[in-house]
């Protein structure tokens, strides 16, 4: 890739001009992409677990639940930028529900909520409060 290939792609020549070397990166797979969410010190699924934490709420990231997010990021030709997006949309109700919750309930992320955008939060009770997309809020007894 040339700086002429960057203006005709239209980014202004002024612009170009003042990069002083241009690469080319591949795509991340889902595999790299779920790393991304995980492993960092400073992760997304850490800074989520803490944010739930405070409302005496634990985050569960079963296996290949990380696997899925990044699927799904790497369908949507999103990168690792678009992995908080993804990870947002799965838990905004849960983030919005779990103080409610009572103490010592946990979200569950699984691979199969994952894909199919479903949460559940389980209370101390026993109960569980299931996150069905932007949905009605439902109560079972029974898991």
């Amino acid at each position: 890739m040339q700086p002429p290939d960057l203006v005709q792609f239209g980014l202004l020549p002024e612009l170009v001009g003042r990069l002083p070397a241009v690469g080319l990166l591949a795509s991340l797979r889902p595999a790299e992409l779920a790393r991304c969410l995980t492993e960092p010190r400073d992760s997304l699924a850490r800074q989520y677990h803490s944010l739930l934490a405070a409302d005496g709420c634990r985050l569960v990231l079963e296996p290949g639940a990380a696997l899925a997010i990044g699927e799904a990021a790497a369908r949507r030709g999103l990168g690792a930028r678009g992995l908080r997006a993804i990870f947002e949309a799965l838990l905004i109700k849960a983030r919005f529900e779990a103080p409610g919750a009572g103490q010592a309930s946990e979200v569950r992320l699984t691979a199969n909520c994952c894909r199919c955008w479903r949460v559940g939060c389980r209370p101390a009770d026993g109960g569980a409060l299931r996150f069905l997309g932007n949905g009605p809020i439902r109560r079972d007894q029974d898991d």
